[in-house]
């Protein structure tokens, strides 16, 4: 049984569009990725700009922190935190304007999770991110705003908690 040449020019043809289509729909697939992550950190970007406009003003800084003096604490303060703060003899202000920079952390670690869940950061990358973000939650403050902050995203709640369980087994 012999094969034509035309038929064999054809099968070629059909083969050579399904393979272009296949790789088509893995690029199409990739970009999705990209865009969900580029859309992420473009949210992450307006919101740490509104932190930093906080942080900057400082009316509103005297307004927080005057309301904190008054017991208007937030939800995420304990006595470890007034201890924290105590030991190191900080103000209500310096105490508010700490609380931004760690909501600005943790902003930065939900962004960096949601972007290794999509792939977009490499391994080795995300292994020096996380052991950094581990070390830092031995600081009070940044522990419980991050434990009260990230509730909304299951995988960093996740990645907290377990980094904190890591830290105790670790003293």
């Amino acid at each position: 049984m012999k094969i034509s040449s035309r038929l064999l020019i054809e099968l070629f043809g059909v083969v050579s569009i399904v393979a272009s289509l296949v790789f088509v729909g893995f690029q199409l697939q990739q970009d999705r990725v990209v865009a969900l992550g580029a859309q992420f950190e473009n949210r992450l970007t307006t919101a740490i700009e509104l932190n930093k406009l906080r942080f900057d003003n400082d009316a509103w800084v005297n307004q927080s922190s005057v309301s904190w003096e008054q017991g208007r604490l937030p939800n995420w303060w304990n006595e470890d935190i007034q201890n924290y703060m105590d030991s190191h003899s900080f103000t209500m202000e310096h105490m508010y304007r700490l609380s931004v920079l760690q909501t600005m952390s943790a902003m930065f670690l939900d962004n960096m999770v949601y972007q290794h869940e999509l792939g977009l950061v490499e391994d080795s990358d995300w292994n020096e991110i996380r052991e950094s973000e581990k070390q830092a939650l031995r600081n009070p403050i940044r522990r419980a705003m991050y434990l009260d902050l990230l509730g909304s995203r299951k995988a960093t709640t996740e990645l907290i908690q377990v980094m904190i369980f890591e830290l105790h087994t670790e003293n």
